[in-house]
């Protein structure tokens, strides 16, 4: 567990000042910085596009230079100061390393076994193997992110020659891929690949649906306010992965917009109704593959 005792460190970089935040304090404080990084991974892919590019550039706080090599350009109180996409991506493990040492006795022990997204080229794998390298791991191997949901749940040790369809929804992609286990050993039967689709959809629906509580209210638009809507992203995000367990969840933002608190109280049911439009969207992928594939499909697994 990281330094707030959660088992998930998000992927956010930001620059505060001349220190470097990473994780849950970068994410926390997105709203007053104005250096962040957020869905770098996406630029780890050297097959990357410039939608890409421009996704990554919107949802974060800097400059994007894409001449000849891709660059970050923050802008601090004294100058300008410059990164890259490997940079970042080694902050991040570094972060996690320290994480991981302080649950082990010898640091010579935090071997490190990878997940990639399965569309990705060698190259692209073997920059996140230097990224977390550079951090201190001690890299096995990398495997594609449907294997490591397999292996999570065991299902490579099944006796039986099984078809799994695995379908995961990250935070800027989704993907649904068949996978033949036979033996312990797996192979990719097909894959489906989005990269339109993600958890920031639906966080995004849910800020917009406070921000239209809180105008009606207050005659305020927090839609017009680049700070009002990181706090309000923020804490949707976290109301979101709350509701994953618990039927409502409480929305508290201080000084949402001109000084003024917001509070409420979301359910799950609203938070379904809210979301209900994109479901479809979200389903086809599955719904896809499935009528496409002819074999038989033993399990499904979601991450």
């Amino acid at each position: 567990a990281n330094d707030a005792g959660d088992r998930v460190t998000p992927a956010i970089v930001a620059l505060n000042g001349a220190e470097w935040e990473i994780g849950l304090p970068a994410k926390s404080g997105q709203a007053s910085s104005k250096a962040i990084i957020k869905y770098n991974k996406r630029l780890m892919n050297c097959d990357f596009t410039e939608e890409d590019v421009n996704f990554v550039e919107n949802a974060s706080s800097c400059r994007i230079q894409n001449d000849d090599k891709l660059v970050y350009e923050f802008e601090t109180n004294e100058t300008k100061l410059y990164s890259n996409p490997d940079n970042i991506a080694t902050k991040i493990y570094s972060k996690l390393y320290t994480i991981a040492s302080h649950s082990v006795q010898n640091e010579g022990d935090l071997k490190l076994v990878l997940a990639a997204p399965l569309h990705w080229s060698s190259a692209s794998r073997e920059r996140l193997v230097k990224c977390a390298e550079l951090a201190g791991f001690d890299v096995l191997q990398v495997i594609s992110e449907p294997a490591a949901a397999l292996l999570a749940y065991n299902i490579d040790d099944s006796p039986d020659d099984i078809n799994v369809l695995v379908y995961r929804l990250g935070g800027s992609t989704c993907d649904a891929s068949i996978i033949k286990v036979s033996g312990g050993f797996m192979s990719v039967q097909k894959n489906i690949f989005r990269n339109d689709l993600g958890g920031q959809c639906l966080t995004k629906d849910l800020a917009d649906y406070i921000a239209q509580e809180f105008r009606q209210k207050w005659k305020l638009d927090p839609q017009e306010s680049r700070r009002a809507m990181a706090k309000l992203l923020n804490h949707a995000d976290n109301c979101k992965h709350v509701l994953s367990t618990l039927s409502s969840a409480h929305v508290f933002i201080e000084s949402l917009l001109d000084g003024v608190d917001w509070s409420q109280n979301v359910t799950r049911a609203r938070f379904e109704n809210i979301i209900s439009s994109k479901i479809s969207l979200y389903v086809e992928p599955a719904r896809e593959i499935i009528e496409s594939f002819e074999g038989k499909i033993s399990k499904i697994v979601l991450c």
